[in-house]
């Protein structure tokens, strides 16, 4: 429905921002806990995305952050700042049945702290994976006016929110949906998008406005197997704050974090989305150790050398091969994250954050 007259003068005459507004809610909502000080990545009113390939622990995560949130703890790094009528978490999953969403809130409670039997009082959980994009937009709209002291809405599944994930028509309505929930009724949504097998995109014109118009583009990957699985979890893209790349393994069945790790690194025939944070940033110290800027032809030769040279600390070659397909699509990747700056058509690294010395690996 377009805005009214009445809408638009009532917008004009109350609607205009002050720079002493006092927000009656404090805006920050969910926080990273980095060398003793809490960044925020996530405000009410404001929507994450959550980039995550197939099998990369992304339901571990989603359970670490809402269990974060119920039970007001700091796990796994991730703190919630909860402010009173904002208690409750919606959580809308598209992918599982109803077996494992069960599961995933057993999850919750075991990390919260309670009894696995027990429900979290404020967790309102529907595996809706039965149902067409249309109706699920419909229960969400309803749902997100049901519960009065809701503050987080999570969405796994936001491409099932659509019939065509690269239909604009049906984007820019998905988009202005989260605009509309999250705006409206003051809450936060974390949601979930898959991202292209192959390559570091995200699905669609679906997944580009998601990672545009979000507060922070968080990306969860898989790093080793079994007991030694890590979740890998990086800053891909943020308009408040950055934060550095880390890893949370279950131990014992506690989320735990334990770093990053450079020198295991498995595959060892990446492709670029593959690589963690700290990689590209060790890969981009060691190519401008010579010069400071390059042009493009410059810097594939140099990205080629160093990726086909690069050791770790065992001695051991880091990657079995980088052939120069793979380094187009590294740079790629370097420009879409802002790890280089083009001006002029020469490259300069630009790293966010703390960088680690190359030689580390």
């Amino acid at each position: 429905m377009a805005i009214t007259q009445e809408e638009i003068l009532k917008l004009f005459k109350d609607g205009r921002l002050d720079v002493n507004h006092v927000f009656d809610v404090e805006p920050s909502c969910i926080e990273i806990v980095e060398d003793e000080k809490n960044i925020s990545i996530a405000t009410f009113g404001g929507f994450t995305t959550v980039v995550a390939p197939q099998k990369a622990g992304k339901t571990t995560f989603l359970a670490i952050i809402v269990a974060a949130y119920l039970f007001l703890k700091t796990i796994a790094n991730f703190k919630a700042n909860v402010p009173e009528g904002k208690e409750a978490v919606l959580w809308i999953d598209t992918e599982q049945s109803p077996d494992e969403a069960i599961e995933t809130m057993k999850k919750v409670c075991m990390y919260g702290g309670i009894s696995t039997n027990e429900n979290p009082v404020n967790l309102y959980y529907w595996p809706l994976r039965e149902y067409g994009h249309a109706d699920l937009n419909l229960i969400i709209d309803q749902f997100v006016n049901l519960i009065p002291n809701l503050g987080l809405l999570i969405i796994d599944g936001e491409r099932d929110l659509l019939a065509n994930p690269n239909d604009l028509n049906e984007t820019y309505e998905a988009v202005q949906n989260l605009k509309k929930w999250t705006m409206s009724k003051n809450i936060h949504c974390l949601n979930i998008i898959h991202q292209n097998k192959g390559d570091d995109n995200l699905r669609g014109h679906l997944g580009k406005e998601l990672e545009n118009k979000a507060q922070t583009v968080i990306r969860i990957k898989k790093d080793g197997d079994g007991e030694f699985r890590k979740t890998i979890v990086e800053c891909k893209d943020y308009r408040k704050s950055y934060f550095k790349p880390f890893a949370i393994q279950l131990i014992n069945g506690v989320p735990s974090v334990v770093g990053v790790s450079l020198q295991t690194f498995n595959p060892k025939d990446p492709a670029p989305d593959q690589l963690t944070s700290n990689q590209i940033v060790a890969i981009l110290e060691k190519t401008y150790e010579t010069k400071p800027v390059f042009t493009r032809g410059e810097l594939d030769k140099e990205i080629y050398r160093v990726c086909n040279e690069i050791h770790d600390s065992n001695g051991d070659k880091m990657f079995k091969q980088f052939g120069m397909n793979k380094v187009t699509g590294l740079i790629v990747r370097m420009k879409d994250e802002n790890y280089l700056q083009i001006r002029d058509k020469h490259y300069y690294k630009n790293i966010p954050g703390k960088t680690i010395n190359a030689l580390s690996l």
